[in-house]
């Protein structure tokens, strides 16, 4: 259960990182588009296969011939072209060296329960797979004389090779499903003979009919459904030839049966070919690419008219009349196309002459009744699937209503009940995760989608060879290339410590809620705040895992045996070896309504150089009116190892010694101490000591000699991520002193954590360092920072860094660029020293 001190639900409910990309919405299968593509991209044509393999077992079949809806939602297609994700499924399916098997699962669980599939097109080819994959026993009948249903009945090899479709449904040969072929319902085997023989039956035998025109001669001889058309001429049916073979021919429709069928007259050597839609080219349900490519081959379209009447002379059709679309007919207005043949390609119908029994699913007009989320009816066990629900559908939708129909099956043959509701369930594209693509649209360069070269039209007319070869492999990768990988893993990119336990943060809360992690993984984290900044929904990893710590404290399971070091580091200065308020003697003698100032210059910058400390106190106090200084620690480590309750004793010795300073505004010289405080003491006005150094007359006040003037770069302090000012500050300061900035690819509000934030190098040495490491790449130049605690990281690793203080206040800081780092005994000294010293000197 998860606990209500984690606010786990944010992150659930707002986290966009597993949100699907509009393209993988759009597919009724949900195929993981982005990733298969970016396995194509790597050159990795296996790991494409297997990926696609994990939704659709027919890659190279869709890969041919889907309407790729996919495409139609590619973010890339907003700046220039979408990316050819159908040809690259094709790639994949080209290219794999794995035979299907290799993806099968070695064992099928095995269930008592049979199953009869009725068709073997897409929807029952995917509900038979799915289904045996279940366990199920499934027979799968198909009235012609082999699978594939519209795949092999009706799409020209020259699209779809028959070779491929054989292939590819040879996997349902070798996971046990019974294939009955030349099976025809209604004549073979009756419905009822089925309801009594298994568990479940499921229809899913199409629209194979083709709709007439229902016209005046729509009887005479020459004129044919589009369907039967194709499948006559596809299967080598006598007479066929004959029928075309030097004959005016004219398909009325637009749809890809429609160009499938005047494609195919004109490989059968029609003399002419005319195809008339009744609207227009660009409200063609065909293909633009399908229609195209028949324009090539010599199809004729005329478009805006509509069949009015056939005329025929003994009994075979001579001509056809058309008048345009919506119009009257009137004298005039008729158009008359002399033709030998018509083909109708104007829908399709369903053929139900198999339903010559009384059964519960039909209605009283002879209609179906069916669910269309679960595909039941009301016939006890039956169940529909693909066209005969959905009417006339693409191959992928199809497929997607078959594996629909699995699913309820499925769960109605385990009692697990089936919902109520009659709508339809459907993935939606989240408005959040498409904005935030579309804003990141304007970022992306131009870059033209390869082009696939058909065979030219004067070779590929003669023969129902493959027009299209598809990608050779380097185009297939180029073109994947292409992808713009529409994810919001933005934090996952930036953040060492994301990438290395998990794929998201949801990942990360799911496990955590679960208790799936050691006590570690809460403590990996910088609490560096990057992922707020590139999170769109503005969500907070660091305050979710620091919020864990200090549940983790309040059960005794933290913080960890590695952090013994920052408990040691904070008694430290929590006790009399450090503790020091000095004040001002004459400090009543400035509370005239004037700003007056503490010096705050916390636990870091103390253990770093009391020479340091000292120098910037002495001329904080000539610029400024200035009370006194508190030697005190912010109380972060403690907070960030979960000891909230002494982190809050901690800052409220601060408050406590600003009241009797009786000062104004505190002066601290940390950047965390500045977060720390500036967040959890609100009652406490505070600044930078590096705001007020860069001020102008300050600035003048700094009378430095610099003869050796360098090039830095800075490293802004993950604490200063947010402080826009403190980041001005630093870099007007530094050109004051006459330095030249080149600034690191990750600064300012984009800065990366040295290494040390969250107190990781406590609970991960080795990660620490390849965090330290990270950030030194980012640079070849010397590095500035204002924050001691990074000065000491980067340099623990061999980072050329030195503190801007150094810069202003120690000549010899040359010398510090390759110190090394304090030892934690070395800084617990430096600190105490430091409180002797001021206790040493004169205020003034």
């Amino acid at each position: 259960m998860m606990d209500q001190l984690i606010n786990y639900e944010e992150v659930l409910t707002k986290c966009l990182s597993e949100t699907m990309p509009p393209c993988q919405v759009s597919c009724p299968l949900q195929v993981d588009t982005r990733e298969y593509v970016q396995y194509i991209s790597q050159g990795n044509f296996n790991a494409s296969y297997a990926k696609i393999w994990e939704k659709l077992p027919f890659p190279g079949i869709l890969g041919r011939i889907c309407l790729h809806p996919c495409e139609t939602q590619c973010r890339r297609g907003a700046k220039d072209e979408a990316v050819a994700l159908c040809a690259l499924k094709r790639s994949s399916a080209d290219y794999t060296e794995y035979q299907f098997e290799k993806l099968l699962p070695r064992e099928l669980p095995e269930k008592k329960e049979k199953i009869a599939i009725v068709g073997g097109g897409p929807a029952g080819l995917m509900a038979a797979y799915d289904l045996r994959l279940a366990g199920y026993k499934v027979v799968l009948y198909e009235a012609a004389e082999m699978l594939g249903g519209m795949l092999t009945q009706a799409i020209p090899p020259y699209r779809l090779p028959r070779d491929i479709v054989i292939g590819e449904l040879n996997v349902l040969h070798q996971i046990g499903v019974t294939i009955l072929t030349n099976s025809r319902l209604g004549k073979d085997f009756q419905l009822s003979e089925l309801l009594g023989k298994f568990s479940a039956v499921l229809l899913a035998t199409g629209l194979p009919g083709s709709k007439k025109l229902t016209i005046e001669g729509d009887n005479l001889i020459g004129v044919l459904g589009g369907l039967d058309f194709l499948r006559l001429a596809l299967n080598g049916e006598a007479g066929i030839p004959e029928l075309i073979r030097d004959r005016h021919v004219v398909v009325v429709g637009g749809g890809n049966v429609a160009v499938d069928a005047a494609r195919t007259a004109i490989r059968l050597k029609a003399r002419d070919v005319l195809l008339v839609y009744r609207r227009t080219k660009a409200e063609m349900r065909a293909l633009p690419s399908e229609v195209n490519e028949a324009l090539e081959e010599g199809v004729n379209l005329k478009t805006g008219l509509m069949p009015r009447r056939i005329i025929g002379k003994k009994g075979r059709v001579t001509g056809i009349e058309f008048v345009p679309f919506k119009a009257t007919g009137e004298a005039g207005m008729v158009e008359l196309l002399p033709t030998d043949c018509i083909i109708s390609a104007i829908g399709q119908v369903a053929e139900l002459d198999f339903l010559n029994e009384e059964f519960a699913f039909l209605a009283p007009e002879g209609q179906l009744e069916f669910d269309s989320v679960t595909c039941t009816t009301k016939q006890q066990g039956l169940f529909l699937a693909g066209d005969l629900i959905l009417g006339a559908s693409t191959v992928v939708e199809a497929m997607a209503s078959g594996r629909r129909a699995a699913l309820y099956i499925d769960r109605y043959l385990q009692g697990q009940g089936l919902p109520s509701t009659s709508t339809l369930e459907e993935s939606s594209l989240d408005e959040s995760f498409l904005n935030l693509l579309n804003n990141n649209i304007s970022q992306v360069e131009v870059k033209p989608r390869k082009v696939l070269s058909n065979v030219a039209p004067e070779l590929r007319i003669n023969n129902f060879t493959e027009v299209n070869p598809g990608y050779n492999r380097e185009d297939a990768i180029e073109e994947a290339g292409r992808c713009l990988q529409c994810e919001c893993r933005f934090c996952v990119k930036e953040c060492e410590f994301l990438q290395e336990i998990c794929a998201s943060p949801l990942e990360l809360v799911r496990k955590l809620a679960q208790g799936e992690y050691p006590p570690e993984v809460p403590y990996l984290c910088n609490i560096c705040e990057l992922c707020v900044k590139v999170c769109p929904q503005d969500l907070d990893i660091g305050a979710l895992l620091l919020g864990l710590r200090q549940q983790m404290v309040e059960r005794g399971e933290g913080p960890l045996p590695g952090h013994a070091f920052v408990d040691r580091d904070q008694d430290h200065v929590n006790s009399e070896a450090f503790l020091l308020t000095m004040s001002n003697p004459e400090r009543n003698k400035v509370k005239d309504g004037n700003e007056t100032y503490a010096f705050f210059p916390g636990c870091s910058l103390s253990g770093y150089s009391p020479e340091l400390t000292l120098k910037a106190f002495q001329h904080l106090k000539n610029i400024v009116s200035c009370d006194g200084i508190i030697l005190h620690c912010c109380g972060a480590p403690n907070l960030l190892i979960g000891r909230r309750a002494k982190f809050d004793s901690m800052l409220a010795g601060i408050c406590t010694q600003m009241e009797k300073l009786e000062s104004t505004t505190l002066v601290v010289a940390c950047p965390d101490c500045y977060h720390t405080i500036k967040n959890h003491a609100s009652n406490i006005k505070i600044t930078t000591l590096y705001h007020l150094l860069a001020e102008k007359d300050s600035l003048r006040k700094l009378s430095i000699r610099n003869d050796d003037r360098r090039t830095f770069t800075i490293h802004d302090s993950c604490k200063a991520r947010w402080e826009c000012d403190l980041q001005d500050a630093i870099r007007k300061i530094l050109h004051h002193l006459g330095h030249n900035i080149v600034e690191m690819p990750y600064s300012r509000e984009m800065t990366r954590c040295c290494g040390n934030g969250g107190m990781v190098p406590y609970t991960d040495l080795d990660f620490f360092i390849r965090l330290v490491e990270r950030r030194l790449a980012d640079t070849n130049n010397d590095i500035v920072t204002y924050c001691a605690a990074c000065r000491e990281t980067l340099s623990s690793q061999g980072g050329s860094a030195v503190h801007i203080l150094d810069l202003i206040f120690n000549q010899a800081w040359g010398d510090v660029l390759r110190a090394e780092p304090k030892t934690g005994r070395e800084r617990r000294e430096n600190q105490t020293r430091l409180r002797e010293m001021l206790q040493a000197v004169d205020y003034k």
